[in-house]
Formats: C-alpha cells, sequence, structure tokens
C-alpha cells in the first residue's frame, strides 16, 4: 500500500471488502473477529451496547443537574460510570513483552485481565502517586469528620486539609463521601452561596424548608427574614464561618436569636440593668467629676445628672412604668 495515494487506497480497501463479501460464507474461513478487526464497519452493536448508549441518552437528558448533586453525585460522574461498564482491558504493552501466548497468536484470551498482569500492576500502583478521591473545595462527611461537614482547603501528598484545621490521611477516603443536603440537620447553618439560611427539613420533591434566612440581594431592611421559607431545589453546600457570621450577626440585628438544642428562632428579650452597667455608669460619672476639677466644667455636670438618672429610666421603661 505504499506510494499510493488516499484515493487508492480507499478503492483497494473497498475492493477488498466486496471480495471478504463474495467469498464469506464459502469454504474460505473468515472468522467474525478477523473480520471486524480488518473492517470495523462489520462490527455489530451488541444489545448489552445498545442499552448503555440508551441510558446514557436518559441520564442527560431526563436527569437534572441538581438532582444529581443533592445526592453527592455530580451528573458527568453517573455518564462516565455507565460508559465504563463493560469495557474490556485491551492487550497492552506487558502483554507483548511477557505473554507468551499473546506472542504466538496474536490475541490476549483474557482480555488483557490475567493474574500475572495484575500482579505487575499492583506493584506499579504501589509505586505510583495516589490518585486522590476528592478535590480542592469539595465537602465532605463522614466517620473520619465525625459526621460533620468539613470543606477541603488543600491536598498535600499523605491527605487533606480542611478549613476548619483538620488534617485527613488518604487512609480515611473510604469513611467520607461527598456532602449533599441528604447529610444536613435541623438547625445546620446552609448556603446557596448567596442566601444564608438555617436549614429545617429535606422536601419529598427536593426542595428545602428554612427556620430564616438572610438574603442580601434584598434590601437591608428586609435581608433578615424570621419566618420558615421554602426556597426551592438550590446548589447548597455547608456556609462558610464568614457566612455564618454574617447570618448570626443580621439576625441579632433584627432582635432574634436560635435555640439551637430546641430548634426554635425567638424574638430577642431586652437585657435588664446589671452589675457591668452600674460600673460602667460610675466609671462615666467619675471622669466627668475629674474634668470639672480639673477646671474644665464644660457640660460635665449636665452628663453627671443624665448619667445618675439613666438607670431609673431604663429599668422603668423595661419594668413598663
Amino acid at each position: 500500500m505504499e506510494g499510493l495515494t488516499i484515493e487508492q487506497k480507499a478503492a483497494a480497501y473497498d475492493r477488498a471488502l466486496d471480495v471478504l463479501h463474495k467469498y464469506d460464507g464459502a469454504n474460505i474461513m473468515f472468522s467474525q473477529s478477523l473480520k471486524e478487526e480488518m473492517f470495523p464497519e462489520l462490527k455489530k452493536e451488541s444489545e448489552d451496547e445498545k442499552i448503555k448508549k440508551l441510558l446514557v441518552e436518559a441520564v442527560i437528558q431526563v436527569l437534572q443537574d441538581q438532582y444529581c448533586s443533592n445526592r453527592g453525585v455530580p451528573k458527568e460522574r453517573v455518564v462516565a460510570w455507565i460508559e465504563r461498564q463493560g469495557e474490556k482491558k485491551p492487550a497492552d504493552s506487558y502483554c507483548r513483552k511477557n505473554c507468551r501466548g499473546f506472542q504466538e497468536t496474536g490475541k490476549c484470551f483474557a482480555d488483557g485481565d490475567c493474574e500475572a498482569k495484575r500482579e505487575a500492576e499492583s506493584a506499579d500502583k504501589a509505586e505510583s502517586k495516589h490518585v486522590p478521591k476528592f478535590h480542592n473545595g469539595d465537602w465532605v462527611i463522614g466517620k473520619a469528620t465525625e459526621n460533620k461537614p468539613r470543606q477541603i482547603a488543600e491536598i498535600t501528598e499523605e491527605g487533606y486539609k480542611s478549613t476548619y484545621g483538620g488534617w485527613y490521611g488518604f487512609s480515611f477516603e473510604e469513611d467520607m463521601h461527598l456532602w449533599s443536603v441528604r447529610d444536613a440537620r435541623a438547625g445546620d447553618i446552609l448556603s446557596d452561596g448567596t442566601v444564608v439560611f438555617i436549614f429545617e427539613d429535606l422536601m419529598s420533591d427536593g426542595s428545602v424548608m428554612s427556620y430564616c434566612d438572610y438574603d442580601p440581594n434584598s434590601g437591608e431592611s428586609d435581608a433578615f427574614c424570621p419566618f420558615p421559607m421554602n426556597l426551592g431545589c438550590l446548589k447548597i453546600t455547608p456556609a462558610s464561618k464568614e457566612q455564618r457570621d454574617t447570618l448570626m450577626k443580621a439576625m441579632a440585628g433584627a432582635g432574634y436569636t436560635f435555640d439551637f438544642d430546641r430548634k426554635e428562632l425567638k424574638k430577642a428579650e431586652p437585657a435588664g440593668w446589671g452589675e457591668e452597667d452600674d460600673y460602667n455608669v460610675q466609671c462615666l460619672i467619675a471622669k466627668a467629676t475629674s474634668d470639672i476639677q480639673a477646671g474644665n466644667a464644660g457640660r460635665n455636670q449636665e452628663l453627671i445628672d443624665w448619667l445618675k438618672f439613666l438607670k431609673y429610666r431604663i429599668t422603668s421603661k423595661l419594668s413598663g412604668e
């Protein structure tokens, strides 16, 4: 075939295929595997391959991305897993160099998965670098994390570092899995990237209910919502420390507290007058008195009178007098 143009090679290929069809079934023996190896277009799609292709199409067209993410398995991983099913390991350089049967017949009867090759691969894997199961930014949970969500901040040669300062060696991978909203418990603080909320429950349709939430896009006066809300099917993760602090600050600013033991949102009670208040007032009075004695009277006497009357005013207001 050397020296032929692409058009001449194509014509020769077609003539060879015609000859194969002509003598197929005669005394001349052409095995199906040989025919498929010589002419790939003769290879017939098996029922298993048809089913696999159908499943891949169904996942891509029907299954929602968020449905998969909420269960801790991204859609692309589902598709990749289906496509890997039924794959046969081809004979590789190991077979060509070490397998006498392959050298004599040109075929790998074990589909490249013989015991000798497995032992060689195991030795290679022992020397090869570990491939991490998780990635930077992933939220994981499991026995290794004491069933608390932890975000991977860094991957080292030995394991994972989390944003909370924890460290988990690669040997703990089997005791961890990607966090999904199904791992959430009532009272957990979660976020969709913008809205931060206290999780109450997961609905049958995949949507989530909150005890309260903070949405910075709703305006300063309405940013904190103290009422239960159905937040729909969101791409949710545990809230970062900064997001948690933002929610708690907004909650306190709106006059609310959350009892994480009883899972109750409460209106904050006004604080009464205490010993610390007495101490602070006395310090201010002493400072104003010192200024007067130093010849800097100004309005210090009025300030002293106001401070002395302050305790009565506040306690009277709290008692409803």
